[in-house]
């Protein structure tokens, strides 16, 4: 509980007064933002390395890997996936450039990526396998192994 004077300085209990709280200590924390996302992911895309791009945003590579792991992983991908889909709105308003650039990446996508039915060809199931146990229980009654107890015994 505190007690209230008349010059407006806050006391404690014991009648000492209150001192402010401090700043926490240490550093703040980074701050993400939409841009710089944005930002890291054009530069990845034109092949910029992590020391570079992290003297640009003026963090440390550690903080950069931190929170901008997904942009620096496909950054490249992120970037043509806008650029396709900017070219397509293009393409849907009737601009020739973008419909002839649509064509040409339709082209040369169907020549880089196989199909998936094209890429491999399918293997057939390998026989299941039985297990110790099934597999002399199979043996004893096919027969295939003989014991030297059954020779004893006759």
């Amino acid at each position: 509980m505190t007690v209230q004077t008349a010059a407006t300085e806050v006391l404690d209990l014991f009648g000492q007064p209150v001192q402010a709280l401090r700043d926490p200590r240490g550093r703040k924390s980074y701050k993400k933002s939409a841009e710089n996302q944005q930002l890291v992911s054009v530069l990845r895309a034109g092949g910029w390395n992590h020391e570079r791009i992290a003297a640009v945003l003026q963090c440390d590579e550690k903080t950069l890997r931190k929170y901008f792991s997904r942009e620096l992983d496909v950054g490249k991908d992120i970037v043509e996936a806008e650029t396709l889909m900017v070219n397509y709105a293009q393409m849907r308003q009737g601009k020739s450039g973008a419909i002839s650039r649509q064509m040409k990446i339709l082209e040369n996508s169907a020549l880089a990526a196989p199909r998936k039915s094209d890429a491999k060809p399918r293997r057939e199931p390998k026989p299941e396998q039985l297990g110790k146990k099934a597999q002399l229980d199979a043996d004893a009654h096919s027969g295939l192994r003989s014991s030297s107890w059954g020779d004893v015994l006759q």
